[in-house]
């Protein structure tokens, strides 16, 4: 009897697990009495999830002032099995999304005449020197990264520039 009653509960809280996964009004009911918090909603920090990925890219100009092609910013290491536990360079890569995020948002709200505050900001100074600290060659004088999102392994949008940077001395 007791293994009938404990299935019993177990099937009642997985079915309120999965209910409460939706904006139902019956989730206000269940979570009323889920006093202990018991009933778990996996929305990932977000009620929107990210579809999207930001890469920060980067080029060189010489001393004539002829810029190179750009190159990705790799921020992290290959995923391996190992990375399932412990994978301290997904932080590095959250970074960039989450400044990347600010940037933009920032960039979107700011009127005309503020635009050129956006240099003296937490992310563009931080993207920055991600950028600037990355190997240069021997002539490179000047560096400018950009932001760069993309959709994902199935999508067929292109890559789109969401904007690039002043070009700064090295």
């Amino acid at each position: 009897m007791l293994t009938g009653i404990c299935a019993a509960v177990v099937a009642i809280w997985f079915v309120c697990s999965c209910l409460n996964q939706f904006s139902w009004r019956v989730n206000k009911i269940i979570n009323r009495y889920d006093t202990f918090h018991l009933n778990p909603r996996w929305t990932f920090f977000a009620p929107n999830p990210g579809s999207s990925d930001y890469h920060l890219v980067y080029r060189d100009a010489d001393g004539a002032g002829q810029m190179g092609p750009w190159q990705e910013l790799v921020v992290g290491n290959p995923r391996t099995l190992v990375a399932s536990l412990w994978h301290p360079g997904k932080r590095a890569k959250k970074v960039v999304t989450d400044y990347s995020q600010a940037l933009l948002a920032w960039d979107r709200e700011s009127a005309e005449a503020e635009k050129r505050s956006i240099l003296l900001t937490l992310p563009y100074l931080s993207l920055l020197n991600l950028a600037v600290s990355q190997p240069r060659s021997g002539s490179a004088k000047v560096r400018q990264f950009a932001l760069v999102e993309s959709y994902g392994f199935y999508r067929n949008e292109e890559p789109q520039m969401l904007m690039h940077s002043e070009v700064h001395s090295l």
